[in-house]
């Protein structure tokens, strides 16, 4: 009781982690881990969870929604969930969805993935803790990438895949009161045997787009290509401006990543973070 910070031990309490007074992370406390030791000393862990904890324990409303498009699909259902107005970024989006009347007891953040998946965008908790949403366009710009390793930022390292996680051939696909639509490219199947990939229950108004979306993730998937996973920064030595460019990443922002292997010339990839 005699510490400053004793009225503030406590879970769900709100927490922000900064590096240079920039938030890297915006969120609660869910667990207060308390570790005692012979000599007096004591460590006080604190479990973090960003805003999904709270979208995760309510469920969607069952009234239905006219057709709309993903941007404002989300925008009303984080208003069912109470979320403020004052907590998201959220872009239009560019498909349509259709209208729908969600089961009882649907989990919020769960449908809420169903839209972002039928969109093919991105929906997180951002560094300040906004519920944003990105929509196929965004999720896909490249045009001005935070540069990695080469003449960019100085990196420590980079982990590759280059394997069969990320290798689709056969595609299926299909929507809620609509058509499935299934694509396969023979030409990776005899490379590389059958790999499939499979998603039900989006929420597609039409199957023009669902075909477009199944003929798009058979093209970026059918072949295994170099994925970077994981990129490595020593936040320690790299210059004031360098570390403030680091320390704004964010979830789907664009990076263009240069390395070079033992053996070799440098080899430039694009990615997002995830």
């Amino acid at each position: 009781a005699v510490s400053p910070y004793s009225s503030s031990i406590v879970p769900r309490k709100n927490v922000q982690v900064t590096v240079d007074n920039q938030p890297v992370f915006s969120g609660l406390v869910d667990d207060w881990n308390l570790d005692y030791d012979i000599s007096g000393d004591s460590t006080t862990t604190a479990v973090c969870v960003d805003g999904f904890v709270t979208l995760g324990q309510v469920a969607v409303g069952t009234a239905t929604r006219s057709a709309e498009l993903s941007g404002t699909r989300i925008a009303s259902v984080l208003t069912e969930a109470d979320w403020p107005s004052s907590k998201r970024a959220l872009d239009a989006g560019e498909v349509s969805l259709q209208a729908d009347t969600p089961d009882e007891n649907t989990n919020t953040l769960a449908y809420l993935q169903t839209v972002t998946d039928t969109e093919f965008g991105a929906f997180f908790m951002s560094r300040t803790g906004l519920a944003t949403f990105i929509d196929r366009d965004g999720a896909q710009d490249f045009t001005n990438p935070t540069v990695l390793g080469g003449t960019g930022i100085p990196i420590s390292s980079v982990q590759i895949d280059y394997g069969t996680e990320q290798l689709y051939n056969e595609v299926t696909i299909s929507r809620e009161n609509g058509g499935t639509a299934v694509v396969t490219d023979s030409t990776s199947q005899t490379a590389y045997g059958i790999s499939e990939f499979s998603k039900s229950g989006l929420l597609f108004d039409n199957d023009t787009d669902l075909d477009t979306l199944a003929d798009y993730l058979l093209t970026r998937y059918k072949d295994p290509v170099y994925r970077i996973q994981q990129v490595s920064v020593l936040m320690d030595g790299l210059g004031t401006a360098d570390r403030a460019a680091v320390a704004a990443l964010d979830v789907a922002d664009p990076l263009q990543v240069t390395f070079t292997p033992g053996v070799g010339s440098a080899i430039t990839q694009y990615a997002t973070l995830d």
